[in-house]
C-alpha cells in the first residue's frame, strides 16, 4: 500500500504537487485496465468518449472525491493498492525541506552583586575582625548597655559611620578609643578611669551579637543614616550648634554634622539592609 500525507494548512504547494501526482497515477492506471499501450490509443479512446469516470473502479473515484472534496482533517491521504503499483511509472520524490525558527533568546536575569559589609570594605579577617569586633562590642555595651536593642544598633551604626567619614581614624578601635591616652577621648567609657569589667554577661553577649552584625552588613537603621554624632538627653554640649539632628533613640540624640551633608556617598553600612 502506497500512501501520500499531506498537511493542508502547513504545506499548501507540496499538498498541490502531490494531488497532480496522485491523479496522474490514478488516470495511468486507469488507462492500463482500458488496455491502452500508447498515446495513439489513449487518444483514440477519450475521442470516442469511452473512458468515462463511471467506468472507473469504485476506488479510483473514492480517491478522486476524496482529492477534490473539503475535509476536517488536517491531513489528506490517497491509498493505492499494492497491485496498481506495478503497473505506474515510477514518482519521483518531493522533498519539502522547512527552515527550522530559530530559537527564542533567553535573556538571563542581571545578576546584582551584593554590596561589600563594612568588614569587607576594611578588609578585617581573622585577628583583625576579632579586635574590631572586640572594640565595637566595648562602645555598644559600655556606652548604651541599658538601651532598648535598637538603640544600641544605632550607637553602633555611629561608630562605623566615623571609620568612613573620613574625619576620623579609619579603623572601628581607632574610632572608639580615639584620643583615649590624652584624656579627651570622642566615647566617654574609654577615659573615664573605670575599670572595664564586664559583670553583665547577657548584656554582653548582646552587644558582641550586634557588633558582629554591624560588621557583617547585616544590620542597617536608615532613620540613623550616616550620623557621626549622639549624646544623652540630659546632657547640653556646645557643640549639637553645628549639627543637624538626625533622629533620637532612647536616651540619645544622633547628629551630623552641617558642614559635612548627608554623606549618602560614603561607603560603609549598607543602606539596603535593615535591622531585624
Amino acid at each position: 500500500m502506497l500512501t501520500c500525507s499531506i498537511d493542508r494548512d502547513l504545506f499548501y504547494l507540496p499538498k498541490c504537487v502531490c494531488t497532480i501526482f496522485a491523479v496522474a497515477a490514478l488516470t495511468l492506471s486507469a488507462l492500463d485496465l482500458a488496455n491502452i499501450r500508447s498515446a495513439e490509443d489513449a487518444a483514440a479512446l477519450i475521442h470516442q468518449d469511452r473512458l468515462r469516470a463511471v467506468d472507473l473502479s469504485d476506488w479510483m473515484r473514492a480517491a478522486i472525491e476524496s482529492l477534490l472534496a473539503p475535509s476536517v482533517s488536517p491531513f489528506v491521504v490517497v491509498a493505492i493498492p499494492d497491485d496498481e503499483i506495478a503497473a505506474m511509472p515510477e514518482l519521483p520524490v518531493i522533498v519539502v525541506e522547512v527552515e527550522p525558527l530559530p530559537p527564542i533568546a533567553v535573556t538571563p536575569e542581571p545578576v546584582v552583586a551584593a554590596e561589600p559589609s563594612p568588614a569587607q570594605r576594611l578588609r578585617l579577617a581573622g585577628d583583625e575582625y576579632t579586635k574590631a569586633e572586640r572594640c565595637l562590642a566595648d562602645a555598644i555595651y559600655f556606652e548604651a548597655r541599658a538601651e532598648p536593642e535598637r538603640g544600641q544598633m544605632a550607637v553602633a551604626q555611629v561608630v562605623v559611620n566615623r571609620a568612613f567619614s573620613g574625619f576620623y581614624p579609619k579603623d572601628i578601635c581607632g574610632v572608639v578609643y580615639q584620643n583615649a591616652d590624652r584624656r579627651s577621648c570622642q566615647f566617654s567609657f574609654a577615659c573615664d578611669g573605670k575599670p572595664k569589667t564586664i559583670d553583665e554577661h547577657d548584656a554582653w553577649a548582646r552587644a558582641d551579637r550586634i557588633a558582629q552584625q554591624i560588621l557583617d552588613g547585616q544590620i542597617y537603621l536608615p532613620e540613623v543614616a550616616k550620623s557621626t554624632h549622639f549624646h544623652a538627653v540630659y546632657v547640653h554640649p556646645n557643640w549639637v550648634r553645628e549639627m543637624k539632628k538626625v533622629t533620637n533613640y532612647g536616651i540619645h540624640n544622633f547628629y551630623r554634622p552641617i558642614a559635612w551633608g548627608d554623606g549618602l556617598e560614603e561607603p560603609g553600612v549598607s543602606a539596603g539592609k535593615k535591622s531585624n
